[in-house]
């Protein structure tokens, strides 16, 4: 079986996957009735074969036409091979025609794309940055060929700090970052080196303007750090003030539970306003930090007797431990940490592999301490291949409708601002596992 047919089921599989988890490997493997270690080795082509039945169960789970896989599996359906021998006269006319049928210039399509390209510059320079082509907008092209870009732009004899075009160029390298013009613009830089290696001859260039944007983002930021500031305090009074309702000797048994839940649910969106507040205090460096002595086994034990006792993970399964055996409430574990950060950093990685996981899993919670602490995370779901990059980026999801891509990311913020560290690994047969480190701390008498 070709690479070229794995390649292109694993593609259509994984685009599926961005919008419903169902798509996972494992879950596909299920339903069209193979083994998911069988249809890992077919999506990296190795050798391999599929049945007719087993090829149109997994087109119809793909969308796709299974005359269309069943050829790309250099074979053909029965109805095909019997339609062929009904008209034997149209299948060489029909070969013919594919055959004979012509095919656009790459050189074409690679220049009508680039001139295509709106709100966006585009540059190739060679490898010495002088510019050989260009299309940008509102700057004449022609005045540019020939010069070197940071002649051109800044009026300098070398290139500028951080410059991507030339990391690109050295490293032969895809490399990108932003740059800020004399004027006071941003522009957000990729460049692709044209060539490999010692043969590297030069780049093009992507460039998008970003001022406004970096303008409005900080004006919003800004905004928004003063609006949570403003909310913690009336939320603390509301809490207080239903704290002081409960000591009415008055109340039925239903307004007792009734304010039990409104003080739950004022306490979590404190909880929740006070983490956001901090997450904007740490991006823009202004957040102060004292670490303490943090029992990191009692913080997990708290947040699992969370998730089980409510509706919303039910089925799922939370096993927990410390240096390979069960974790009790009474383990301590000491972290040179944050305590309120701590909590929010295991809260975002537990609620993201429940998330993650269906009815019948188990999500595991390994706690482990030596030199330091370490907590490893782990559930079944496989994050796709294209975003493993991107993991710990801000606003990257998968898999989830109302997913904001907050809690990797905020993690890893969180993680870093404490002195620790921060990884993932993801494969069909073990899952999903994120690793967290923290500085481990003397235990308390």
């Amino acid at each position: 079986m070709s690479i070229l047919f794995g390649n292109y089921i694993r593609g259509r599989r994984e685009s599926l996957r961005k919008d419903n988890p169902e798509y996972s490997i494992r879950r596909v493997a299920k339903r069209i009735g193979i083994h998911h270690s069988y249809l890992s080795k077919v999506e990296r082509g190795e050798p391999a074969s599929f049945s007719e039945r087993t090829v149109k169960a997994l087109a119809k789970e793909l969308e796709e036409d299974p005359d269309l896989l069943m050829a790309m599996n250099g074979k053909i359906s029965e109805e095909i091979r019997r339609a062929i021998f009904d008209v034997p006269e149209l299948f060489p006319c029909f070969v013919r025609h594919i055959k004979s049928s012509p095919r656009p210039d790459a050189g074409q399509c690679e220049l009508a794309v680039l001139r295509s390209l709106r709100d966006m510059s585009v540059v190739q320079m060679d490898s010495s940055m002088r510019i050989v082509w260009a299309k940008t907008d509102g700057t004449c092209s022609r005045c540019m060929e020939g010069r070197k870009c940071y002649e051109f732009l800044y009026d300098s004899g070398e290139p500028c700090a951080g410059c991507p075009t030339l990391e690109a160029l050295q490293k032969g390298e895809y490399a990108g970052g932003e740059i800020r013009l004399p004027n006071g613009d941003v522009r957000l830089v990729g460049s692709t080196p044209l060539g490999r290696g010692a043969q590297v001859t030069g780049a093009i260039n992507f460039a998008v303007d970003v001022s406004s944007g970096k303008k409005r983002e900080h004006v919003r930021r800004e905004a928004e750090a003063m609006m949570l500031h403003d909310i913690r305090s009336p939320l603390a009074g509301l809490i207080g003030m239903i704290r002081t309702m409960q000591y009415d000797t008055n109340l039925t048994s239903m307004q007792v539970a009734d304010l039990a839940m409104m003080e739950r649910a004022a306490e979590e969106l404190l909880t929740q306003v006070s983490g956001a507040l901090d997450m904007q205090l740490i991006e823009n460096g202004q957040l102060p930090y004292t670490p303490g002595t943090v029992n990191v086994g009692e913080l997990i034990c708290l947040l699992a007797k969370g998730f089980t006792a409510g509706e919303r993970f039910r089925g799922v399964d939370l096993s927990l431990s410390v240096n390979g055996r069960p974790l009790a409430s009474e383990d301590r574990v000491w972290a040179r940490a944050d305590s309120g950060l701590t909590m929010r950093l295991l809260s975002n990685l537990m609620t993201n592999a429940m998330e993650a996981s269906g009815a019948g899993d188990t999500v595991q919670v390994r706690l482990e301490n030596g030199s330091g602490v370490r907590v490893k995370v782990s559930n079944p779901a496989v994050v796709p291949q294209e975003m493993r990059s991107r993991f710990f980026e801000k606003s990257v999801s998968w898999g989830k409708t109302n997913g904001f891509g907050l809690g990797t990311y905020g993690a890893k913020l969180m993680a870093e601002f404490m002195n620790g560290s921060i990884d993932f690994t993801s494969n069909e047969a073990d899952g999903t596992t994120v690793t967290v480190s923290l500085p481990g701390a003397v235990a308390r008498a």
